[in-house]
């Protein structure tokens, strides 16, 4: 991931340069690309069994939208998160 970072922010910055040479005036400075997304990682069966079940719905219920998300692919190509 953090080659990903590095490659948007040099591309930031290519893309900047081409705009100065085009004559576009540039005043936004540059952000760093942050990654919000949520990496859930499945456990062993086991390490959830002495959990409550409300709070198995709960980590249940945030897996299975992050997957969602996930699979539909809601995030535009080349959209960067900041």
């Amino acid at each position: 991931m953090v080659l990903f970072n590095h490659c948007q922010k040099r591309e930031i910055e290519r893309f900047k340069a081409e705009a100065a040479l085009h004559g576009a005036k540039i005043d936004v400075p540059t952000t760093e690309v942050k990654n919000k997304e949520n990496n859930f990682v499945f456990k062993d069966p086991d390490e959830y069994k002495n959990l409550p079940d409300e709070e198995k719905k709960r980590l249940t219920k945030e897996m299975k939208g992050a997957h969602k998300m996930w699979s539909s692919n809601k995030r535009q190509i080349g959209k960067i998160d900041g």
